[in-house]
């Protein structure tokens, strides 16, 4: 009877096509993305300098990799990268519906390049997203002020909801009093606050934060950066982990540099 089946089943489909099994199809497609992102991104040149937006990175050790412009043990994954390309994207739309809201915000200078600033003869720099010039008048918050924009999954978000900035997200924080630090440099005054924007990629809900400036956290975090980019080689500097097994190193792209000589 089965034989019977089959033949019919044949007659029915000559050519005997068969449905793409859908595990495939997302693998395949998905496999081609991350190998063309992997490719565009290791073909990008090198930063040259110390991000603004890292010095408030636990591990100085870390840091000194990055500015000794040590090679990663890996590249980014695609997947990573498609998390980067997202954040600017939605950088972009914020930006579109404050300005829609009432808000003046500039993110280019009039060279059309970002604002940002470069100190140390290059080797630290930063750019920032935009400052807010003026726009709807709101208690706590006086222009002109540094804006920043982050993208966050569900529980990032809820935290930085509930417990602020400062202390979810401590280099978030540091990256705000860096660029306000150094505000001369790219406006014509001293930027005494920012407002912070986290984005929720689950609900495309919005979160404010109008961030102080606070002196010491951006003096000690300048500080750090200088002995960092100083530095005659990054074991110089200390490792935030006694052991290469501390969760703290998991995702650390230079773990396998770092700890080479324990192994």
């Amino acid at each position: 009877m089965q034989e019977l089946l089959n033949k019919a089943a044949e007659a029915n489909n000559p050519l005997n096509f068969a449905p793409t099994p859908k595990s495939y199809l997302n693998d395949r497609i998905n496999k081609l993305v991350d190998a063309a992102l992997e490719k565009k991104n290791k073909a990008q040149p090198s930063r040259t300098y110390l991000g603004g937006s890292r010095l408030g990175v636990e591990c100085a050790r870390s840091l000194a990799y990055e500015a000794h412009h040590t090679a990663k043990d890996s590249d980014f994954p695609g997947k990573v990268i498609r998390r980067f390309d997202l954040g600017h994207a939605h950088e972009d739309l914020t930006a579109e519906w404050l300005r829609a809201a009432g808000f003046e915000l500039v993110t280019h200078g009039p060279d059309g390049e970002q604002l940002g600033f470069s100190v140390l003869g290059g080797k630290i720099a930063g750019h920032v997203d935009g400052v807010l010039v003026s726009g709807p008048k709101i208690k706590g918050l006086t222009y002109p002020a540094l804006w920043e924009h982050k993208i966050m999954n569900e529980s990032n978000f809820k935290a930085c909801k509930k417990n602020g900035l400062e202390d979810t997200k401590p280099v978030y924080f540091g990256q705000n009093q860096i660029y306000m630090a150094y505000s001369p440099m790219f406006w014509p005054e001293q930027i005494s606050n920012a407002l912070h924007t986290n984005l929720n990629t689950n609900t495309s809900e919005l979160h404010f934060e109008v961030i102080p400036f606070r002196p010491d956290v951006a003096q000690e975090l300048s500080d750090r950066g200088v002995s960092i980019v100083h530095s005659d080689r990054p074991e110089e500097m200390p490792r935030i982990a006694s052991r290469s097994n501390d969760f703290r190193c998991k995702f650390c792209s230079y773990k396998n540099t770092c700890w080479k000589e324990e192994k």
